[in-house]
Formats: C-alpha cells, structure tokens, sequence
C-alpha cells in the first residue's frame, strides 16, 4: 500500500477525530501553544501532543496516525509560552505515560503502534504499557491476518523495542 493510500485510508476511518478537531474552542487571547490529550473510549490516554494549532494538528494525526480512530475525547489546555508547554508535556508524558507518543516515551511505544497496527486490542495494548513490557507474543501471533510480513517477523517487531 502506497503512503497516500495508507493516508486515505487513515482518514477515512478518522472521522471522530476530526469532528472532536473541530469542537476545539479558539484560541485564548494571550495564549500560544496548546497541549492536547487524546483518549479512547476506555479513557485510556491514547496521545499526548503540543501544538500552536492543534485543530490542524489533530487533523494531521487523523490522516497519518494509526491511533487516531480509536480516539472517543480530546482535552485542549493552553499555554503561554512555547517553552512552558513543552516543560509541560514532558512532564505529562513522564507522569502519564501515553500508549502512543515517541517524545520521551518508554521504549514499549513503537512495539504498541506495531501491535495497534496488526489489530492487537488497546486494552491488551494497555496492560503491557502497566507493566512496563511489550505486547505478548501469543497476541502478536493470535492477530496478525495481514499477508505483507511473516508472523515470525511481526513477532520480532512487537517484542523488541525501537
């Protein structure tokens, strides 16, 4: 599949996302950066992003990331500096651990997008995020209908970080 079909096909199944993209509320007098949390509807903190546009933002995200359709709420909150936001998000995903972010994150978070791409559930997606460990073999094997790579190969993608 070629990136702008894989794009299209993303959007397409990103149409949640971009109606929450559109509810965002302008931006505050004052304010310049936003940091924005997306959830499933587990409530599990899918995504924790900073942005000076974050409606654009989010629609990006609907068209390139793979957990973009599994997004039910978006929390905006606002800051006035660039550098505070990022102070901020640093934090957040230190704290907070989202299953999905690269920035900062454990080494786990390319094997969960891996997982999240083969059709391994979130929630099996979040238990090994709690324990600090990459999705199960037996998940990576019980789910992988994809012809393109082995389930030897997907195996590996799963259980090794980065």
């Amino acid at each position: 599949m070629s990136a702008l079909e894989r794009r299209r096909e993303l959007s397409a199944r990103s149409p949640r996302l971009r109606a929450l993209a559109a509810a965002i509320a302008p931006k505050p007098s004052g304010m310049v950066t936003s940091m924005y949390r997306a959830f499933d509807g587990a409530d599990h903190l899918l995504y924790l992003g900073i942005a000076n546009a974050p409606r654009k933002r989010l629609v990006d995200h609907a068209r390139w990331s793979d957990w973009a359709p599994h997004t039910e709420r978006v929390a905006v909150e606002w800051f006035e500096t660039r550098d505070a936001a990022e102070a901020a998000e640093l934090a957040a995903i230190t704290a907070e651990r989202p299953l999905f972010n690269y920035a900062h994150a454990d080494p786990w978070a390319a094997s969960r997008l891996t997982a999240l791409s083969v059709g391994v559930p979130i929630i099996e997606i979040a238990a090994a995020a709690r324990e600090n460990r990459s999705v199960t073999t037996q998940a990576a094997r019980a789910s992988t209908s994809s012809p393109a790579p082995s389930r030897t190969q997907w195996t590996w993608l799963l259980m090794s970080p980065e």
